[in-house]
């Protein structure tokens, strides 16, 4: 077993409020998703329009400059306090 640390110094990002909300994604576009075996029509959001509290049912996906967040149709998206994407499994899925 190999046990790393290592101090750091900084500040933590400060936490925005929270307020649910459903943004309006940008575009659709058609989408493969291997489980079905098909494309599918999902919509698009724009990361940087998604607020703390941001709620995003899947199949959708999460655009930035750098790179795409594929949220399955098993799972919700949610943006946290911090502005962190997170998701979470339906349950019953």
């Amino acid at each position: 077993m190999v046990s790393v640390s290592a101090p750091a110094e900084g500040e933590l990002a400060a936490a925005t409020a929270v307020k649910p909300a459903k943004p309006k994604p940008r575009a659709r576009r058609a989408v493969f998703d291997p489980d079905a075996g098909e494309f599918q029509d999902v919509p698009i959001y724009w990361r940087g329009d998604l607020a703390p509290g941001a709620q995003i049912a899947g199949p959708a996906v999460i655009a930035e400059n750098d790179t795409s967040t594929m949220v399955s149709p098993l799972f919700d998206a949610h943006v946290d306090k911090f502005g962190y994407i997170e998701l979470n499994r339906r349950e019953g899925s």
